[in-house]
């Protein structure tokens, strides 16, 4: 509830003049009581429920005795730049008092405080906006950039092997206590030679297992498409690597497969699923007959081998090859 300006009325009772708001204006008849009366006191407040602040009284003295009414007398009022109220007061059309009251506390400061308010409240839904845009955004960049990953079983098939127990030492009082025994100097073992490094293969090259094998080029690829951010096999791709098992069971050429991807997802996500494709199509070569022995080099190269970088081909990206290499003894 708001304050308003109100009039006391024969000293029991208050009377509202005018609501405390900006530019508010109001009149009301403030006639003495008795026609022989010769003063009046006019006394305004600011009225909230059971709080009054007195803000100004007139006090007008020498009003014309009447015989049969009292003197007819006027109070109007109006807020003037939420800060002051001018109240005149008027008997019988003559001005008898004009002031100006200062109302800030009453006009301008709740009125301040209820901007203050608004202007919270529509943060607060600013900020929930842009929360919910960035959580959608979130959303959409992770579903984007989900890759489905299969961790490789363990084997857990093979029986631990225990330590073989060590020799019991031979107690100290087994030995002959007649026969002096000198004491041994321990032998330092000559220290073991260092293993050579392995010899690294350069990028993209096939290293072969026994040296007996030299590469010379490469006869004929067999291509297998996977759908977006998978590894599975479709029916297709299924019979895309029987028949290059077929034809790779007649020769005695090595095999080597690669895993590509579509320019999608995260640079991690693209390595581990294009490797993926290349473990599971090796994986379905070995279980069409071909030797395991003969996959040289299973390697995923993400999508810096694509096709074409238009978008509307993407799909010619999401692939895993089957190279064979054609060997001589």
């Amino acid at each position: 509830m708001a304050f308003s300006f109100q009039v006391e009325i024969e000293n029991t009772r208050y009377v509202t003049l005018l609501p405390a708001k900006n530019n508010a204006s109001g009149a009301l008849n403030v006639t003495p009581i008795r026609p022989d009366q010769t003063r009046a006191l006019v006394k305004i407040a600011a009225v909230k429920r059971s709080r009054v602040d007195p803000l100004h009284t007139f006090d007008v003295r020498d009003l014309p005795v009447r015989s049969e009414k009292p003197l007819a007398m006027q109070l109007t009022g109006k807020v003037v730049g939420f800060t002051r109220l001018r109240l005149r007061l008027h008997a019988e059309g003559t001005p008898r008092g004009e002031v100006l009251v200062p109302v800030s506390r009453y006009v301008l400061w709740p009125f301040l405080l209820r901007v203050l308010v608004l202007l919270a409240l529509l943060c607060v839904l600013a900020l929930g906006a842009f929360a919910l845009y960035r959580n959608l955004d979130v959303l959409q960049g992770a579903d984007a950039g989900r890759i489905r990953t299969v961790a490789a079983p363990q084997d857990e098939s093979a029986e631990p092997v225990d330590p073989a127990p060590a020799d019991p030492a031979v107690p100290q009082d087994a030995a002959d206590p007649d026969v002096d025994t000198a004491p041994t100097e321990p032998v330092e073992s000559a220290p073991e030679a260092e293993s050579a490094p392995e010899a690294e293969s350069a990028p993209g090259e096939v290293a072969a297992d026994t040296g007996e094998l030299a590469i010379v080029d490469e006869t004929r690829t067999w291509i297998v498409y996977f759908g977006p951010d998978t590894a599975e096999l479709s029916p297709a791709g299924r019979a895309v690597v029987a028949g290059a098992a077929a034809n790779l069971a007649a020769s005695e050429s090595i095999v080597r497969v690669e895993g590509h991807t579509a320019f999608a997802g995260s640079a991690d996500g693209r390595i581990a699923l294009s490797r993926l494709r290349a473990d599971v199509v090796a994986e379905e070569l070995v279980a069409q007959g071909l030797e395991p022995s003969r996959i040289r080099r299973v390697a995923g190269f993400a999508a810096d081998r694509q096709v074409s970088t238009d978008v509307s081909e993407q799909h010619l990206d999401r692939r895993a090859e089957i190279i064979e290499l054609r060997a001589e003894e």
